[in-house]
């Protein structure tokens, strides 16, 4: 992975920095320290989120990282997500408590439950007033 161009410790060289960035434009130079600067920070990131998944595995109990042992802090640490992978990895990341979005079925469960109380409440303050289900009042004599 790393060319023996690289300096101890690093993991990106700038030559490939450079390909990267010619990739993405070929028109375009880096300076020499904006490169190093680059393979630098990527270096980083690769050790920081290697580290993440290991402590992640270790945490499971297992020898063996895992893809959702990677995925989870780079996507809540960096908040990268990688189309595909991160379904899952957003389910492990909620945090207890956490609001998730609720599923159609569920609302539809919801808005019946809360008109059905709202009905009662309705129907419990009539009472209290002294009103029948018809609107007329108890006790009371209806004139024709």
């Amino acid at each position: 992975m790393a060319s023996s161009s690289a300096y101890q410790g690093q993991l990106v060289a700038a030559e490939q920095v450079r390909k990267l960035a010619s990739l993405v434009d070929p028109r375009e130079k880096l300076d020499a320290d904006v490169e190093m600067m680059l393979a630098d920070m990527a270096t980083d990131f690769v050790k920081d989120a290697a580290a993440q998944a290991c402590k992640l595995a270790r945490h499971r109990g297992s020898d063996t990282v895992q893809m959702e042992d990677a995925m989870l802090p780079i996507d809540m640490k960096w908040k990268i997500r990688v189309p595909g992978f991160n379904q899952d990895v957003q389910q492990l990341a909620m945090k207890p408590g956490g609001r998730r979005q609720p599923t159609r079925e569920h609302s539809t469960i919801t808005s019946s439950v809360r008109a059905t109380i709202a009905n009662d409440a309705k129907k419990s303050q009539k009472k209290k007033r002294g009103e029948s289900e018809f609107g007329k009042r108890r006790g009371g004599a209806v004139k024709h």
